[in-house]
């Protein structure tokens, strides 16, 4: 038989039983395929019953539902942020991104992520659909994806109002199933070549200002650019006007939802109250408090330069603050000084605000602020870790050690940004050149909810008998 016959009936043999494909160049490609397709019989692993055991799996549970609440906070707070004609739209991909994400995370980016990547450093190719993975290490993967799920949703808050159901349902698969975890491989996998770094010095994020935050920000900001503004946001000279939200206590209630998740998230980040010595539970505590002191230094920084730029007090530039506040601190929560985060948390708050001044300036349009809180006050919480550490940053160890240090933290900023970058146009263009990008102008005009979803999402009308508004096109 020719070699491509002969591989094929490898393929199809391996496939009813446990076998390897020889492992030589030309057969690299089928050993991939076999690994992903091959059946497997799922076995209950035996964890261990002690106190200890039982306590971190419980806490893991816990901390991941939290975190996956903030999937409440994002639906709320990006719904009051957007038109009232486009509510229930917002709503909707905020349900359909988690979900779809979720899909993708089990087949593929979880094993992309946390696979071992068979020496290659870039990718993991193990562990798909969970198969091969030990039923102890399910409840890890219920929190990685409450990460990714997070990571995800940050894209659809600057694309808000205008985004078609097609791209949310292409981002939502090609951010949750690659782009995300190809970068936590890089730097929370056992093959983390960042974190790894050179002579015992590499890239640090704890709780993933640049992994989770970054990455979600950089394909915020991408897609918000490509999608162009919305209508309402552009007046007949062309310049940019403000878009006043439609529903403040929404805004409210979203953002004391997604503060109250900030402390799952960087808490659980510790993924074990064991580590032999009890340094895990004296960290708790710490790490909740840095949380609570950069939000709320966040929000007070951002509301008072607001005020002395503006005049006026934006409830918007407060919930923003504080959430811009809680991202900086996720790269080193569990090593800095609680003093410390006032300055670290009301940087955030500030670099979130000039970014939001900037946006408008350069005609890009996003909707609630993702790109000023994620990508603008993750990176700044990146290089925080790099100078306020108490075991790495330059103000606390030696000048070298703390410089090397400083410098890994830069180019994880630099590697993170532009491969979302380069990975977000790849996700967007060709949906933008196929015009499947973002909805047409008329039914932006007339409003997603009646165009899309057959109703609105306050019908106020049917107190006089009127029923919902029929559908007038198909879904974008």
């Amino acid at each position: 038989q020719d070699l491509t016959t002969c591989q094929a009936y490898l393929v199809v043999g391996c496939l009813s039983r446990s076998c390897e494909i020889p492992s030589v160049p030309k057969f690299r490609a089928f050993q991939f395929l076999v690994r992903l397709l091959q059946p497997t019989t799922m076995k209950i692993d035996e964890c261990g019953s002690s106190t200890g055991n039982a306590l971190d799996a419980l806490f893991l549970i816990i901390m991941s539902i939290m975190v996956f609440q903030m999937q409440t906070g994002f639906a709320f707070l990006e719904a009051g942020a957007v038109s009232i004609k486009a509510t229930i739209a917002t709503l909707f991909k905020n349900v359909l991104d988690v979900s779809v994400g979720s899909v993708a995370f089990l087949a593929f980016g979880y094993a992309f992520a946390y696979g071992t990547s068979s020496g290659n450093g870039f990718i993991g190719d193990h562990g798909f659909f969970l198969s091969g993975i030990s039923t102890c290490e399910f409840s890890a993967f219920f929190f990685q994806n409450a990460f990714a799920a997070t990571c995800t949703t940050i894209i659809s808050g600057a694309v808000a109002g205008r985004a078609s159901t097609m791209s949310y349902f292409v981002y939502s698969i090609f951010c949750t199933g690659f782009i995300y975890p190809v970068v936590v491989h890089w730097v929370w996998s056992d093959d983390a070549w960042l974190a790894r770094g050179r002579d015992g010095i590499g890239f640090t994020d704890f709780a993933g200002s640049g992994v989770v935050h970054v990455t979600g920000g950089t394909c915020a900001f991408i897609g918000a650019i490509l999608m162009k503004p919305r209508r309402n946001r552009v007046d007949l000279d062309g310049d940019f006007r403000p878009v006043r939200p439609h529903s403040v206590p929404l805004i409210v209630l979203g953002g004391l939802i997604l503060t109250f998740g900030f402390f799952a998230f960087n808490a659980g980040s510790l993924l074990t109250l064991q580590d032999g010595t009890g340094r895990n539970l004296s960290l708790l505590g710490l790490i909740c408090i840095n949380t609570l002191i950069c939000a709320s230094a966040g929000c007070v920084c951002a509301t008072f330069l607001d005020y002395r730029f503006t005049g006026e007090v934006s409830l918007l530039t407060a919930v923003n603050g504080m959430l811009a506040g809680a991202v900086s601190v996720c790269a080193g929560a569990d090593a800095y000084e609680p003093w410390v985060c006032l300055f670290i948390g009301a940087m955030g708050g500030a670099v979130s605000l000039f970014w939001t001044y900037i946006l408008p300036k350069l005609h890009i349009d996003d909707a609630v602020g993702a790109a000023p809180v994620h990508l603008g006050a993750g990176l700044w919480g990146l290089l925080a870790n790099g100078l306020f550490s108490i075991d790495e940053g330059v103000f606390y160890v030696d000048a070298s050690s703390g410089f090397k240090h400083f410098g890994w933290q830069i180019v994880g900023c630099l590697v993170i940004v532009l491969w979302a970058a380069a990975m977000s146009m790849v996700m967007f263009l060709p949906l933008k050149m196929t015009g499947n990008l973002r909805v047409k102008e008329e039914y932006e005009e007339r409003g997603l909810d009646v165009s899309f979803f057959g109703g609105k999402a306050y019908n106020h009308d049917l107190a006089s008998g009127a029923g919902p508004v029929m559908k007038t096109a198909e879904l974008p």
